[in-house]
């Protein structure tokens, strides 16, 4: 496992919502460098205006973290992965495909509760990190 962490909006639901697993996860890792890919953070930011949250408030409390932009590159990492995932009867679409090719991208361990990204990573096509009880 890696010291780079790319967050999944499934930690950061339960980090902003002060859920004890999400920061437990965060001090057993006080060195590493963590990435939030950019539909992660706009999936957030979305929940937050529609939920009726001040959207400045929750910016400011994801500033310890890397707004990983997702381009062409990724784009193509995704499908790469996705593919892969598939070809060992897993499927992964949409964001958390577009997630999986940013942490592979970027070399990273994705910290997910997710099914598809925990079944991803048991399919050995990603690398995770899972905190707290069930997924």
């Amino acid at each position: 496992m890696t010291n780079r962490f790319v967050l999944d909006s499934s930690f950061l639901i339960d980090y902003e919502r002060g859920e004890d697993a999400a920061r437990r996860f965060l001090e057993s890792h006080p060195d590493a460098t963590y990435f939030i890919p950019s539909v992660v953070y706009g999936e957030v930011l979305l929940g937050a205006a529609l939920g009726g949250a001040r959207i400045t408030e929750v910016q400011q409390g994801l500033e310890w973290a890397e707004i990983l932009p997702v381009i062409d590159t990724t784009m193509l990492r995704a499908a790469e992965v996705a593919s892969a995932a598939q070809e060992r009867g897993v499927r992964l679409d949409g964001v958390d495909a577009f997630v999986a090719g940013c942490t592979v991208e970027h070399g990273a361990t994705l910290v997910s509760r997710d099914s598809d990204h925990v079944d991803a990573a048991d399919a050995g096509v990603l690398e995770i990190a899972t905190y707290g009880g069930e997924v």
